[in-house]
């Protein structure tokens, strides 16, 4: 994981344990199993409905070789990586790509495409910009899908406060005054789990996949 997911996902569990967790009073509530299955399960369910499985496959292959394991080149490392190329070049014209390393992907490709085939400046620079074109074109549609994603949780917690509202009102005939605090607590807690997932995860792989 590069350090800038680290160091956010660090800070959103810190914010929600010392933010949420630390100052409740019953933190056990906000671990209830039927909010969290209505959400969590909800989002999924209605996530495979909405999008076929090999778009959301290769969702999450981008999410985890993109944003935990793929370790992203400088800009400096680029230009360096140029430098060092054209200096080899002028030094053997011929034979500087047998011995080269690269981070960038694009320029390892195209290095690897001079080395293998007789292609033209024309055509090396067509099939990069295709390349480059085609994850441009992936990434958009990652985006559009992780936005409409982030609006099921939400949507769900709502779904589950309107249920636990419904049994509470139920429940008066039973527990009367005394049981609607606790209710209340309950019903909500689908909300505050569905509001936390949109914003702390859907929301920010969105804008991410946007980059």
């Amino acid at each position: 994981m590069n350090l800038s997911s680290l160091l956010g996902t660090v800070i959103i569990c810190f914010v929600l344990f010392f933010g949420v967790l630390k100052g409740s009073k019953n933190p056990e509530i906000f671990l209830n199993a039927h909010a969290l299955m209505l959400v969590l399960g909800g989002t999924l369910g209605v996530t495979l409905l909405a999008f076929p499985f090999r778009k959301l496959k290769e969702m999450l292959d981008f999410l985890i070789y993109g944003l935990f394991f793929k370790k992203k080149a400088e800009d400096l490392f680029v230009v360096a990586d140029l430098i060092r190329i054209a200096e080899e070049y002028k030094k053997d014209p011929h034979g500087f790509l047998s011995n080269y390393s690269v981070a960038n992907p694009f320029l390892k490709e195209a290095l690897k495409l001079l080395s293998k085939s007789a292609l033209s400046y024309d055509d090396l620079l067509l099939i990069v910009k295709n390349r480059r074109d085609s994850f441009k074109k992936r990434y958009n549609e990652d985006h559009k899908m992780l936005l409409s994603i982030s609006k099921f949780p939400p949507g769900l917690g709502l779904l589950g406060a309107s249920s636990g509202m419904i049994e509470m009102m139920i429940g008066l005939n039973t527990s009367g005054m005394d049981g609607i605090g606790n209710a209340m607590a309950v019903a909500l807690v689908a909300t505050f789990w569905g509001i936390a997932i949109a914003n702390f995860v859907f929301l920010p792989l969105a804008d991410y996949a946007a980059r």
